[in-house]
């Protein structure tokens, strides 16, 4: 019983389709998460589902390139992807959870000029509150087993020396951060995106892990049963 854990996806439906049919000819996979930049709210073709996931279906969080009002509307047409809200639970075989979608573009001008930009693409004031008072009760009540995020928590110091410093980051980074020190037991695993590479490692009891984006054909997986991480490449073009 494993979960596949794709990276930003960034419209790009083909490549993730591909990485979604080879994992799920190779594992058992129970469901996938997206760590965000799915491209919702692009003026994009229907994306139909891969016969391979038969009942199965994708949860993500949005990232800073999804339309976040888009996200929270249902949509029948995509019923097999369903959004994490940002502060949402859910539960994927005996894990639980826990989602907050959001980052922010240092691209945002250029991006604006395309309209792929949305000024909601990070937490308000009032909806980090509702966040902070929603991860506090869930890690009261039950233990989280896992986040996702586009972005990661300012604690993840190892990752920080990896990437191009931004001030105007530090908001969504210090909201995660927060996250991270308000929950009781902490979390096994912390899946995040944004930043399109390959890294993984450790704060406290806390296994944190980059995804890279589906275009460097990576992908991991999460075993439920043994608690493991695996990677995969798939070759496919």
């Amino acid at each position: 019983m494993k979960i596949l854990i794709l990276g930003d996806i960034h419209s790009l439906r083909k490549t993730a389709t591909k990485l979604i049919e080879h994992a799920y000819a190779n594992n058992d996979i129970v469901a996938i998460l997206q760590v965000g930049d799915l491209g919702i709210g692009c003026d994009l073709p229907i994306w139909r589902k891969p016969s391979i996931m038969k009942h199965t279906a994708l949860y993500y969080v949005d990232g800073n390139h999804d339309n976040y009002n888009v996200c929270v509307q249902e949509n029948p047409v995509h019923g097999w992807l369903h959004h994490i809200d940002r502060g949402q639970a859910i539960g994927i075989g005996h894990y639980n959870i826990l989602g907050c979608g959001g980052a922010y573009s240092i691209d945002h001008l250029s991006q604006a000029m395309h309209g792929t930009w949305w000024k909601e693409e990070e937490p308000t004031y009032a909806q980090w509150m509702t966040i902070l008072e929603n991860t506090e009760k869930f890690s009261q009540n039950t233990n989280i087993d896992v986040v996702v995020s586009h972005e990661f928590p300012i604690s993840f110091n190892a990752f920080i020396n990896q990437i191009k410093k931004s001030k105007n980051s530090e908001r969504m980074r210090q909201g995660l951060q927060q996250m991270l020190d308000i929950m009781t037991e902490k979390p096994k695993w912390w899946f995040f995106g944004h930043h399109h590479i390959r890294l993984q490692g450790k704060t406290n009891s806390t296994q944190w892990v980059c995804v890279p984006d589906v275009r460097t054909g990576v992908y991991a997986t999460l075993d439920l049963n043994q608690n493991t991480l695996a990677w995969h490449t798939c070759k496919e073009k």
